[in-house]
């Protein structure tokens, strides 16, 4: 009899064992397929993810009517390390703000102390460098790559519709990369951009007026 109660209790404590083994996988799967989804945007969740994800984290929807609202939960509870989370968007924000042009937008049209002040607000690394025209260089570069974050991920209707606004002539573009390098020179550029597309503008107009003229004669 003690050895059949020994017995029971070996297999007892094996099957805790593997209970215990089950749920740690249970919970390594549950962290990994939680990760994975927390590296998607949250707008491509379905209902059943986000409240799935909801319940995990012990957040409250229950006074949520619409996936918006759902959403909205989801954002604000990731980590701030997420692309999706509410710091990132802030901070994109912040970018595309930063990069909205100006009259004095152009590098070129700024101080030597201004160029600097914009590169060490972005850390880039201007030891060594010398002349206004190095740090114009490196502010160019920066701010590019600052605007090619923004535009990305637009359309080419929204690249045409912008370079439209801002009356800047795109005929002849067919490539999108084309479109983008227009608004990339008037984001960095707005007073060239400006010039460049009064310019076209006038050639424009120029040949209107001598297509008129060779009608009336």
């Amino acid at each position: 009899q003690q050895q059949q109660q020994q017995q029971l209790k070996d297999q007892q404590e094996q099957i805790e064992k593997l209970k215990q083994q089950n749920e740690q996988l249970q919970q390594q799967q549950q962290q990994q397929e939680l990760q994975q989804l927390c590296d998607k945007d949250p707008q491509t969740w379905s209902i059943a993810q986000i409240k799935s994800y909801l319940r995990d984290k012990g957040i409250d929807h229950s006074q949520c009517v619409e996936k918006r609202d759902l959403v909205n939960l989801v954002i604000d509870s990731l980590p701030p390390s997420s692309p999706f989370s509410r710091q990132q968007q802030h901070q994109q924000r912040q970018q595309q703000n930063h990069v909205q042009p100006s009259k004095e937008e152009d590098p070129h049209l700024w101080s030597v102390a201004q160029l600097k002040s914009f590169l060490q607000q972005h850390n880039v690394n201007f030891s060594g460098i010398v002349e206004k025209r190095g740090l114009v260089n490196l502010v160019i570069q920066k701010k590019l790559e600052l605007v090619k974050i923004v535009i990305q991920d637009w359309s080419i209707a929204k690249l045409k519709s912008f370079l439209q606004e801002h009356d800047i002539d795109y005929q002849g573009c067919v490539e999108k990369s084309e479109l983008g390098n227009l608004v990339c020179t008037y984001l960095v550029f707005p007073s060239t951009a400006s010039s460049s597309s009064s310019s076209s503008s006038q050639e424009q107009q120029q040949q209107e007026e001598e297509q008129e003229k060779e009608k009336e004669e």
